[in-house]
Parts: C-alpha cells; sequence; structure tokens
C-alpha cells in the first residue's frame, strides 16, 4: 500500500435540518461524492450514476441490438448479461437501498430488457459479502466497522427518520425469508465443513 496515495474521508452527518436541494446537500456533506473503489459512498448517488453507466454500455451495443433478424434473443439476453448488467450491479452488496431505491432500480432494469427483478441478484450479493466480512479475519477495517456499529453506544440517537443501513436490510432479508438467527448459524457451520473437506 502506498501512503502517500491513501485518502481519508471523515463521514459526518449533517446536524442541520436536511436541505431538499442535493447541490446543497453535497456542500455541507463532501462525504457523498467521494468515490471508493470505483463507487460513491452515498448509494443514491451511486444507484444513479451506475444507471446512467449502464444506459451508456446498453448504448454501445446498440448495433447489435437492432439486428435481431441475425441475433437471437437468448444471445441478447446473454450479451446484456455479460456486459451491461454487472456495470449496473457493481458493488450492489454494499447497497443499502429503500424499498423506493429498490423499485427504481428494478423498474430501469426491466424498461432495459424487460426481466426478472434484480432484488434477487442484490440481495445474494449483499450475503455474499457478509459472508466473505465472516470469513476474513477479524482485524480487516469490515470487520472492526461492523464490531463498532452493534458494540453499545452511551451517544444520544439522531432525530428524525432512521437511516437504512445495511445491517437493517440484512435484518429485513431475514424477516422476509422467516429465518432465525439459528438458521445462519447453521448455514455457518456448513460452510466451516464445507470448506475443511476441500
Amino acid at each position: 500500500m502506498n501512503a502517500a496515495k491513501t485518502e481519508h474521508t471523515i463521514l459526518r452527518r449533517c446536524l442541520t435540518p436536511a436541505s431538499a436541494d442535493p447541490h446543497a446537500r453535497a456542500e455541507k456533506e463532501a462525504w457523498r461524492s467521494t468515490r471508493k473503489l470505483g463507487s460513491l459512498l452515498e448509494d443514491a448517488d451511486d444507484v444513479s450514476r451506475r444507471k446512467i453507466l449502464a444506459a451508456a454500455a446498453l448504448r454501445r451495443l446498440w448495433t447489435v441490438w437492432l439486428r435481431s433478424h441475425r441475433i437471437t434473443d437468448t444471445t441478447r439476453i446473454r450479451l446484456h448479461n455479460c456486459y451491461v448488467l454487472p456495470i449496473l450491479l457493481y458493488n450492489c452488496g454494499a447497497w443499502a437501498l429503500t424499498p423506493t431505491e429498490l423499485h427504481r432500480l428494478e423498474s430501469f432494469h426491466r424498461r432495459q430488457l424487460r426481466s426478472r427483478p434484480l432484488r434477487h441478484w442484490i440481495t445474494s450479493a449483499r450475503w455474499g459479502l457478509l459472508g466473505h466480512i465472516l470469513r476474513r479475519l477479524q482485524d480487516i477495517p469490515a470487520f472492526i466497522q461492523m464490531k463498532a456499529y452493534f458494540s453499545s453506544s452511551d451517544s444520544s440517537k439522531w432525530r428524525g427518520r432512521p437511516r437504512t443501513t445495511l445491517p437493517l436490510v440484512l435484518d429485513q432479508d431475514l424477516d422476509a425469508r422467516d429465518s432465525t438467527y439459528a438458521d445462519t448459524t447453521l448455514c455457518h457451520r456448513l460452510a466451516k465443513l464445507r470448506l475443511a473437506q476441500v
């Protein structure tokens, strides 16, 4: 790691009432426009950027797309899944989307291809990311942040609507599947056994 090129970003929540103007909010909360590993730190901004990049990727395939008499539908779907979908869903496992944002993303995807909802892909990527974090050593930054999130805090709660965070969305996924902590523990033990056999 090159220490001279290391960027530090401090995440602070804006204490003044939230402005409806995204430019005013971006000036007060500069971390929202920070890009790390190709993704913006603010989920909503990153999703809108991903939509723009996916639309541009589909436009590059447009000459192939218009020749439907030469290319079968299955080949067109495979091209879309290989070239456009990875751009749209890049780092989607780290998104904590509200139901409205998820619905907008799925409607964008269906307008592009008229296919199955994206929530299944995003949910599997989200759980895959959590599995990677849990299998790694406990001294990595993601694990340290997870411990800090779940540790008890003496500070007062934020006023207003609670923010949609990744742990809250994972908990909602568990509730939607009627799963419990015991189910996840069983999956963790099975994964350890599978790794031990390899």
